[in-house]
């Protein structure tokens, strides 16, 4: 059975327990993380996945700024983890991407708003740009 016929659900079932991207939670807490591509919150949960869903989002640090990650729908992608995602830019219209982000996965745009925030946030202060007071 290949990845493209396989149910969201089935694939849940097989990789919940078992993928390289699961992460040991520091301390024995009993919180269970993934780093995979296409997961916001780095949970590992079903809503989350991004190698389970048909539809998966992610935000990443692009050469210009946050990047969005979208999981592809071509069937070709399916077997191809390495362009299973294709990335769009944050910048420009954000009114427009605000829109395909609701229509697209309506319960993690919130979620996607805030990561690529977050993302925005963190080089702004590694470069030096954010916070710094004025010379009198």
């Amino acid at each position: 059975m290949s990845p493209a016929n396989a149910s969201q659900d089935l694939l849940w079932q097989v990789m919940k327990k078992n993928n390289s991207f699961l992460k040991k939670a520091p301390n024995g807490l009993s919180v269970r993380l993934t780093s995979e591509p296409g997961n916001l919150m780095a949970q590992s949960t079903f809503k989350h996945s991004g190698l389970a869903n048909d539809r998966a989002l992610g935000v990443v640090q692009g050469a210009k700024g946050p990047t969005l990650v979208v999981k592809s729908a071509k069937a070709a992608a399916a077997r191809k983890p390495s362009k299973m995602f294709y990335t769009t830019g944050l910048k420009g219209n954000t009114l427009a991407k605000a829109k395909f982000l609701k229509n697209y996965r309506p319960d993690l745009a919130g979620i996607a708003k805030v990561r690529g925030s977050q993302v925005k946030r963190a080089v702004s202060v590694r470069s030096g740009r954010a916070g710094t007071a004025k010379a009198e």
